[in-house]
């Protein structure tokens, strides 16, 4: 998944076998360190259903891909300009 091609740096986040909050930790950690040109990958075990108003709330854009197997992609990335979640 690599849904921002004009963005320079993937910074990945494995947090499968990882107990509810941590998850959740673990993306908001790394978003207070994301850069411009960056954008965050995360892989979870399941869709981060209460993640998903945190960063609505916080302004970011993010898009979100189930997987086969029932664990869920997701990317996370700035705004730019008037850009919203789709």
């Amino acid at each position: 998944m690599h849904p921002w091609p004009e963005l320079t740096r993937r910074i990945e986040l494995d947090n499968r076998g990882l107990e509810p909050p941590e998850p959740m930790v673990r993306i908001l950690t790394a978003l207070k360190h994301l850069g411009d040109g960056e954008y965050i990958l995360a892989h979870n075990d399941r869709e981060p259903m209460f993640l998903y108003p945190r960063l609505d709330e916080m302004g970011y854009v993010y898009r979100a891909e189930l997987q086969e197997d029932g664990s869920c992609l997701i990317a996370i990335r700035k705004p730019h300009g008037g850009e919203t979640r789709p």
